[in-house]
């Protein structure tokens, strides 16, 4: 049965790739995706095609409606002590699990019949315990850390049991934290923060999440099909009984990484929606069958890898920035205009942009005496020896790129070798996610509506830099509950990250969420794995 499922829907890509969906027969909605899904286990998701499955197929103690703001979930109502640091949640009593025929196989018959499929605070225990303990390795794990002795727990120092989470009784959780923070409640949306049922979780073996029959979902919508390495499917929950509406009967997650090929899908109605580069949009002929929003989520720059050969010099480094002359950069190859701040312009702290704060700003310095200076510098840890570097970019960049690197070679004198590498939009983006590259110029985007959480994302999953000083910023920022002094640790972490040469913002750009004009109500907020599939409609 699973291999003929397998075929049919193996079958449906073909005829997605090809435009011809049928949408009015059967309501359902497709998106495309980079890449399969590692694996739908909420706690250890970690990508856009797991956490967007997962946002939609499970759900937390809260949620986030279509306005942003904190919702109910699984919990019907929370009380917050007077000092911030206990969280008390009564969970509706009618939560619960959605079994399939497919988990027959792993419950057994009898096993099945019997599977209680109620929620319970115990559900929640054993998910944010799991989510914290170090043989996890849960990647979203600080985004727990101020539930009390959370760090300790995901440390090995304190065994799970010590953590701040108890089920008072089957309906009621609370949580205690280590110090106040206003941003929890929000954390609690996130996947890492997910129920997981234990009994089922064990029955898997160390398979939760890798296939169908390993995942038991609780949100709008469930996991109905996965055909690997070609789609995933996701169908109407019949057994959901929180607050989302839900109006999409089928939703089918397509794998392409043509960029191209995936909006040309969009604006002929194969596919619903998806998140599309500015430029592409630019070139279209006709964009009148796309709704587009226009996101100012990205910051293009030159980010070197400081862990790495002659790159790991922060003197070459230095000499490379106070050598970076931004005027040589044709503006005709970019949309967005020149910007010194590490953030996109769109993201907010609290409900304010964070580029309108009266904080310390980033000052970017060319200085070609300071270059010189420091490159002498780094020719002497070299031995005196030739410094050879890789410069990686798109096509679109190669004339500017060639600019610079003229200029960098004119400046820091003939003991330094620059080769360009030139590659495509896709290989540049995969270079960025792997890390491997010495010096690229390449677009900065940002999953968050939040500067906070960009910035964190940022200088923990982006950048090849670590350093004592920038997790005691990161950890000082997380602590700020008041919007300006948190905008001014912010600062300072942008300030960090400048001065030691790993990253030069040169201008802003942006994308857009783009949906065919025919499909109505999808939203997302914070994130774009937060994209909410179960409430879109398809009109023909």
């Amino acid at each position: 049965m699973k291999r003929i499922l397998t075929v049919i829907v193996a079958l449906c890509l073909i005829v997605a790739l090809s435009g011809c969906f049928s949408h009015s027969e059967s309501k359902a909605l497709y998106v495309p995706i980079d890449l399969e899904p590692l694996s739908l286990d909420p706690q250890i998701a970690n990508g856009y095609g797991d956490e967007i499955i997962i946002s939609n197929c499970f759900e937390g103690l809260l949620r986030i409606d279509k306005n942003g703001h904190i919702d109910f979930g699984v919990a019907i109502e929370y009380k917050i002590s007077p000092n911030g640091l206990k969280y008390t949640f009564k969970l509706n009593p009618d939560a619960c699990w959605h079994l399939t025929a497919e988990h027959k196989r792993l419950l057994g018959n009898e096993g099945y019949d019997s599977f209680d499929t109620k929620i319970t605070a115990e559900d929640f225990v054993f998910a944010l315990r799991r989510a914290l303990s170090p043989s996890t390795k849960a990647p979203y794990a600080h985004k727990l850390f101020s539930i009390k002795n959370a760090q300790k727990v995901n440390k090995g120092e304190l065994s799970s049991d010590k953590l701040g989470v108890k089920a008072i009784d089957k309906n009621t959780l609370e949580i205690t934290l280590e110090h106040a923070d206003t941003a929890f409640p929000n954390a609690l949306t996130l996947p890492i923060a997910m129920p997981c049922r234990k009994d089922f979780f064990e029955k898997t073996k160390g398979k939760y999440g890798l296939d169908l029959d390993y995942i038991i979902c609780n949100g709008p919508l469930y996991v109905t099909s996965w055909a690997h390495d070609s789609s995933v499917y996701i169908r109407k929950n019949k057994d959901y009984k929180g607050k989302a509406t839900v109006k999409a009967p089928l939703v089918g997650l397509i794998i392409n990484k043509d960029l191209n090929n995936r909006l040309k899908l969009l604006t002929s109605g194969s596919y619903d929606c998806d998140f599309v580069d500015a430029k592409a949009v630019s070139l279209l002929k006709d964009a009148s069958a796309l709704n587009l929003t226009k996101l100012e989520n990205r910051i293009f720059g030159l980010l070197i890898n400081a862990k790495a050969g002659a790159t790991a010099n922060l003197d070459f480094r230095k000499s490379l920035f106070y050598a970076f002359d931004k005027t040589l950069f044709d503006k005709t190859d970019y949309i967005g205009g020149e910007t010194n701040s590490i953030v996109p312009l769109g993201c907010l702290i609290g409900e304010t942009a964070y580029s309108s704060f009266k904080t310390q700003k980033l000052k970017t310095e060319y200085a070609p005496e300071k270059a010189k200076s420091h490159f002498k510098s780094a020719l002497s840890n070299n031995n005196g020896e030739d410094i050879c570097v890789t410069v990686t970019c798109c096509p679109d960049f190669r004339r500017s790129v060639e600019q610079i690197v003229q200029n960098w070679q004119s400046i820091l004198s003939v003991k330094l070798s620059i080769k360009i590498n030139e590659v495509s939009d896709e290989e540049l983006i995969e270079a960025l996610k792997q890390k491997n590259y010495e010096v690229i110029f390449a677009p900065i985007e940002s999953d968050f509506s939040f500067a906070d959480e960009y910035i964190e994302s940022f200088c923990t999953k982006t950048v090849s830099y670590e350093s004592k000083q920038l997790n005691s910023l990161i950890q000082t920022m997380k602590k700020k509950t008041d919007i300006a002094e948190k905008a001014n640790s912010l600062a300072q972490i942008e300030k960090h990250i400048y001065d030691n040469a790993v990253f030069y913002p040169v201008f802003n750009g942006y994308t857009y969420f783009a949906t065919y004009i025919k499909t109505e109500g999808l939203y997302f907020n914070n994130s774009k794995t937060s994209l909410a599939l179960y409430s879109g409609e398809r009109y023909e």
